[in-house]
């Protein structure tokens, strides 16, 4: 499904559209519509940061795995501009976590409370220097500011090994404890997959 909005097109996967219903359909916690909001807060980060630099976004796609947002081609922009875009996004969860923090304190309500580690988890995860992550992609662009891309490919892709490591570990104890979550294995799997297409390109 496809939309344009101000000459920006708008590329909606229906799978995308399957995977959050179910999640917000199957959720026992109650938590789910803030883990969407905290998401979509997240985006709009990258896009407030990216109208800041006069960047206009060409399209947007939603997919099975997340927002892709691609700025039109011509368009000039440094390799310190991009990293800033790129870290806009886990910012912005900061902040947001860090008002919710805030306001639950004052208010003494737990339930702000864990929203607010919502903001904070998403916004950490995604600081990661670790290939598609927005902190891997940050570091991509800090680095081919200063270095050549054959040597930055070979740091990014070290580092991202290196934090990956740990981070699939914690997976496959979630995966086998009494909790049996199996979302943080799925993740490390799609983003070994993607580093494994990065180091191949």
């Amino acid at each position: 499904m496809e939309l344009e909005i101000r000459g920006v097109k708008i590329r909606i996967s229906y799978l995308f559209l399957a995977l959050v219903g179910l999640f917000l359909i199957t959720d026992s916690t109650g938590f789910a519509p803030y883990i969407v909001l905290a998401c979509v807060v997240h985006e709009l980060g990258h896009l407030a940061s990216m109208a800041f630099f006069s960047l206009v976004p060409r399209r947007i796609s939603l997919q099975i795995f997340g927002v892709r947002i691609e700025r039109a081609p011509f368009l000039p922009v440094s390799y310190r501009q991009e990293a800033v875009v790129y870290a806009a996004g886990p910012m912005v969860n900061f902040i947001c976590g860090g008002l919710f923090w805030l306001w639950g304190t004052l208010q003494n309500k737990q339930e702000l409370l864990q929203i607010a580690v919502l903001n904070f988890t998403i916004g950490g995860f995604n600081c990661l220097p670790v290939g598609v992550l927005d902190g891997g992609n940050a570091l991509r662009m800090l680095l081919r500011q200063r270095f050549s891309v054959q040597l930055s490919r070979r740091v990014e892709t070290a580092v991202s090994v290196v934090v990956l490591i740990p981070v699939a570990a914690a997976a496959f104890w979630m995966a086998i404890s009494h909790w049996r979550n199996y979302t943080l294995a799925i993740t490390v799997g799609y983003l070994t997959v993607m580093l494994l297409v990065q180091s191949g390109d």
